[in-house]
């Protein structure tokens, strides 16, 4: 089975590993280049990556611990730009999604990595990924917001609040059939 590794576009890798830069060579890979996005109750994205982002509740959003139309205003606004919103460092309240209210790691779950593999799942460029993968013992996969995660394990990344995750990290565990996604919803 193939080893993957998620390194940033800053990182040096060894020389011995095989390389693929995800920005490069797989952009349509790339959340901010796949849609539209199907949300819920009739709702869409026109990319992955805004579906995301819009569903982050910031206090601006509520009253009396209650969503509010400004939210509804901001996100409806959000999926529906063909531009990828900007991923902020603000600290958000929670993930809205359907009517739940999630934290990072089940947002992560139930809503990006979810939504990312079924998007995914049928792309030519996704198969032709696994198939160049399959062709080597390591693979480092390279990301603009990947790390060396040689202390962690793919499901470590994927639990850890304090790590950034992106779509690399899905794609590493699904090529590498990391344990975690069994019971992906």
């Amino acid at each position: 089975m193939t080893e993957v590794r998620v390194y940033s576009t800053k990182q040096k890798i060894p020389k011995d590993i095989f390389k693929v830069d995800l920005n490069k060579e797989f952009p349509e890979l790339n959340p901010i280049n796949i849609g539209p996005c199907m949300l819920y109750k009739g709702r869409q994205a026109k990319n992955l990556h805004n579906a995301w982002e819009y569903t982050k509740v910031y206090k601006e959003h509520t009253e009396n611990g209650q969503i509010t139309t400004k939210y509804w205003d901001w996100a409806t606004k959000g999926w529906d730009k063909d531009k990828p919103a900007k991923s902020t460092k603000k600290k958000y309240l929670y993930h809205f999604w359907d009517g739940a209210r999630y934290g990072v790691i089940e947002a992560r779950r139930r809503i990006f990595v979810s939504k990312y593999i079924r998007l995914i799942s049928n792309m030519d460029s996704y198969r032709e990924l696994k198939n160049i993968a399959s062709n080597h013992e390591i693979v480092a996969m390279i990301s603009k917001h990947g790390f060396d995660h040689k202390q962690m394990s793919l499901t470590e990344v994927l639990f850890n609040p304090a790590k950034e995750f992106d779509y690399s990290f899905v794609l590493a565990m699904l090529i590498s059939k990391d344990q975690s996604l069994t019971d992906i919803p």
